[in-house]
């Protein structure tokens, strides 16, 4: 066993299958960029690890026992690459985790999240287009509505960024919004998903795993989702499948990271 372990640190989902194509695929392709290193899974979602237990006797690592099974085997160098999205709480929350545990290890370090700078929202937009255009088609021109889950602590302000970027670079009929804004779903019914485009409009949840919330936030069938209201108001709605996490351009952001992190961030 290697000396130092990296541990892919991710909220969780109930779905084995969409764990496998979206958080199993970051964590191969990690493992395939550092094969000199041992890559252990981490589930920081309390609620999606209970449920894993007690509906599936599935039991995966939070991050404080992956913390005293690294201290017990003797691990001395400790790298956490998250798989979320931007600097919300949780990311907080585990960085905070680390400083204090970091003590305790002779190396300690955690990645940046996906989103976290220009030239992250940059790739991001250049990982996402080319799939987003061959799913919907190029031709069609729809409104494509990107929709993030949010965060409480303001860190989804970078979702303005891209929004901007998207529309300097030529992509006028793309929009990015939040499920945590509330009034949102009710401007994007009223408004646009903007007239000056066709009536068509494809929903593509930002998201790593598309789990919970992209099957009923926004492509469910009851009335509050995103396609309901948007076929209320008159739109051909589709919604895009899959998590960002199943996107290889994305998955080589994250290797980026953990990069950077060994060899530019090794800071805790």
């Amino acid at each position: 066993m290697s000396d130092t372990v990296i541990l892919v640190a991710s909220t969780g989902t109930g779905s084995y299958e969409n764990c496998a194509r979206s958080i199993g695929a970051v964590e191969r392709a990690i493992a395939k960029a550092f094969p000199q290193y041992e890559v252990r899974r981490v589930f920081t979602g309390r609620t999606v690890t209970q449920r894993l237990k007690e509906r599936d006797g599935l039991e995966v690592e939070s991050l404080e026992e992956a913390l005293l099974r690294a201290e017990r085997e003797g691990v001395k160098g400790l790298l956490v690459q998250p798989t979320y999205l931007l600097r919300g709480d949780q990311y907080a929350e585990l960085v905070d985790t680390m400083k204090r545990c970091a003590g305790r290890f002779e190396r300690t370090a955690v990645g940046k999240p996906l989103l976290d700078d220009e030239r992250d929202i940059d790739a991001v937009i250049e990982a996402l287009i080319p799939v987003i255009e061959e799913w919907a088609g190029v031709d069609k021109e729809p409104a494509v509505l990107l929709v993030g889950h949010g965060t409480k602590n303001g860190a989804d302000s970078i979702y303005a960024r891209i929004r901007e970027k998207l529309h300097s670079a030529g992509f006028e009929n793309y929009d990015m919004v939040s499920l945590k804004d509330r009034f949102a779903k009710e401007r994007a019914a009223a408004a646009g998903c903007r007239e000056k485009f066709c009536k068509k409009v494809v929903l593509v949840p930002f998201m790593l795993v598309s789990g919970f919330h992209a099957a009923r936030d926004i492509a469910g069938d009851q009335e509050d989702s995103w396609k309901s209201l948007l076929e209320a108001a008159g739109y051909e709605v589709s919604c895009m499948p899959g998590g960002l996490g199943e996107i290889p351009a994305i998955q080589d952001i994250y290797v980026k990271h953990v990069e950077a992190a060994f060899y530019c961030h090794f800071f805790l």
